[in-house]
């Protein structure tokens, strides 16, 4: 091998991991294409009701959208236990509505719900579901044994007692492939039309108990839905040309459950995913159609499990991750919390938004208050100013209030600073006035003691649409305390930072060439070629 083979392959290497390392430094949101997922989540929050149950915005909550939202959160890997409002988990309110489930649908759905949640099938809301849809099988001679009275009570039945673990009989497979039409789809009820959603149903069902997706039954029910594809990349519900975004998420999982490449089912460019998103509005709810909005927390809560790729039935997960952040944080920039300054007429406060998780924070969702007055913020993107005008001598406080896009509604941040005349010098900052600074500011944002004010701190979360006091879905309150005693104007997300992050990231690349560089040079010299 020649020495300046040697020389490119060691510098070939040293490019490579310097990439790597800087892009594996990358924010989680910066490396994420897809945010459908968190945009969803962040809208179903926004549903939540004080019993802990979901309900389109303004309504009372339903066992119905509650089961599915319980689903949809599993499926996005989160533990909806964790998702509390007024004390409040989800699995609560639906326990509370048993006197609601008597069709075979409700037992499966509320089946689905439970085991996604965690939580026993056998015994919740003092009801043995599993049981219940045991108790509604029906002999029906060489056909087999239906479950329930239609085909997509039998499917759904299906589903949810394999995910409960129970052994779903030879009959009751041979019930539900017994309906499948000439045109390889199944109806809803027996002798009914195929139609997109209840094919969906029976493919996943027929998976869920083990049956190939290569036999032949599942080979035609799959020529079937690619026949249904509408021309913009969706599913319709039995035909035409415009696709809704229920069908399209129920077709999606189903391809999901077939071991389907969803990038093969295509038209015009466009597949079932791609169509989905484009259904998504700014608030992170799902439209129904591209002219139609109809129950869009139903349909978000629906469209999610697709938008995951998860299939049903979908498990606990385990471990669950950590709940996404969902209301809209910020990190107050100049005055620090906590900061003694100088005031010149006319200074700004400047602090940034957060909110990657979720649906983002527009313009008009940014409130802020100074010495109890409302000021006019004006936003960039993540950054904000506000004008406050002269301010006198002495301690003054700011608030800020976040709305996002979904309509959660958070107190970010309530924090104090000094001014002092122009010309007396800032107190000199020590390690003892730093932290006594910070615990300050932490108190003052509603911090508990002995936690921070830093990004991951949980904040006191009181207004309208937030949670109440106890619950532990939250975005952190981000009011910085590092430099406050000096009152330095540059913090953590500043431009001076952030220019002092990316000199890091080139000087690091630099000794990892040099390193390289070093190591083939050495090498040389050992093997006698330098």
């Amino acid at each position: 091998m020649s020495s300046r083979h040697l020389v490119r392959q060691a510098l070939v290497i040293a490019v490579t991991v310097a990439l790597a390392c800087t892009f594996a430094g990358r924010p989680a949101a910066a490396r994420a294409a897809d945010t459908s997922v968190g945009r969803g989540l962040d809208y179903l929050h926004a549903c939540q009701n004080s019993d802990g149950g979901f309900a389109e915005k303004g309504a009372a909550s339903s066992d119905a959208q509650t089961a599915w939202a319980m689903v949809a959160i599993a499926a996005a890997g989160e533990n909806s236990d964790a998702w509390t409002r007024g004390g409040k988990t989800p699995a609560e309110f639906l326990a509370g509505q048993s006197s609601h489930w008597k069709a075979t649908t409700d037992l499966a759905r509320t089946t689905l719900a439970v085991v996604a949640a965690g939580k026993n099938p056998r015994s919740f809301g003092g009801i043995d579901l599993v049981g219940a849809m045991q108790a509604q099988v029906q002999d029906r001679a060489a056909d087999g044994d239906q479950i329930g009275p239609y085909v997509n009570s039998h499917a759904w039945a299906m589903l949810a007692l394999r995910a409960a673990g129970v052994t779903v009989t030879d009959r009751e497979i041979h019930w539900l492939l017994s309906q499948q039409g000439s045109d390889g789809g199944w109806g809803w009820a027996p002798g009914v039309a195929s139609d997109t959603n209840d094919t969906a149903a029976a493919v996943q069902a027929l998976v869920a108990v083990g049956q190939s997706p290569s036999s032949a039954g599942m080979t035609r029910a799959l020529s079937y839905l690619r026949a249904r594809q509408t021309a913009d990349g969706g599913f319709a519900y039995a035909g035409g040309s415009a696709s809704d975004a229920d069908s399209t998420a129920w077709v999606t999982q189903a391809l999901v459950a077939a071991g389907q490449d969803l990038a093969s089912w295509r038209r015009g460019g466009t597949g079932p995913a791609e169509r989905l998103r484009a259904l998504q509005s700014a608030d992170g709810s799902v439209r129904y159609s591209a002219s139609q909005v109809t129950n869009p927390m139903l349909v978000t809560a629906q469209v999610i499990p697709a938008f995951a790729a998860r299939a049903c039935p979908v498990a606990h997960p385990s471990p669950a991750k950590t709940p996404s952040p969902w209301l809209p944080s910020m990190t107050a920039e100049w005055p620090a919390p906590g900061a003694t300054v100088a005031w010149p007429s006319g200074s700004t406060l400047r602090f940034t938004l957060a909110d990657a998780a979720g649906t983002g924070v527009a313009p008009s969702g940014v409130s802020v208050r100074v010495d109890g007055a409302a000021k006019s913020p004006a936003v960039s993107g993540t950054a904000v100013t506000v004008s406050a005008g002269a301010l006198t001598t002495g301690t003054h406080s700011a608030t800020v209030v976040l709305t996002d896009r979904a309509g959660n509604v958070a107190t970010a941040a309530t924090w104090t600073f000094t001014v002092v005349p122009p010309g007396v010098a800032a107190p000199v900052a020590t390690t003892a006035s730093a932290a006594k600074a910070a615990a300050a500011a932490a108190t003052a944002a509603g911090v508990p003691s002995g936690m921070s004010a830093g990004p991951g701190a949980p904040s006191a979360a009181t207004a309208a649409g937030g949670p109440e006091s106890g619950d532990s879905s939250t975005k952190p309150v981000a009011a910085e305390a590092a430099g406050a005693a000096s009152g330095a104007p540059f913090g953590p997300g500043s431009a001076a930072s952030g220019a002092s992050r990316v000199g890091l990231v080139v000087s690091a690349i630099g000794v990892l060439v040099a390193l390289a560089i070093g190591l083939a040079l050495a090498v040389l010299r050992v093997r006698g070629r330098l």
